[in-house]
């Protein structure tokens, strides 16, 4: 899904991208990345979600 975000001071542009995989390691964050943290399941709500995530989690199966 792609989308722009424009404040006051800037116009940013949002590109979200959803892939299951398996974690090997630790995070280690690049430049790019200006924050991330791993979220549980039963702490997602769908106010605080993107409108691409959901449909995701269900089609991987992980809600209904």
């Amino acid at each position: 899904m792609y989308t722009k975000k424009i404040t006051d001071d800037d116009e940013v542009d949002v590109i979200l991208a959803h892939y299951l995989a398996k974690r090997i390691g630790e995070i280690k964050p690049g430049t790019d990345i200006r924050e991330w943290k791993w979220i549980g399941l039963k702490n997602l709500t769908k106010e605080k979600l993107a409108p691409n995530v959901l449909p995701a989690l269900r089609y991987f199966g992980f809600v209904k």
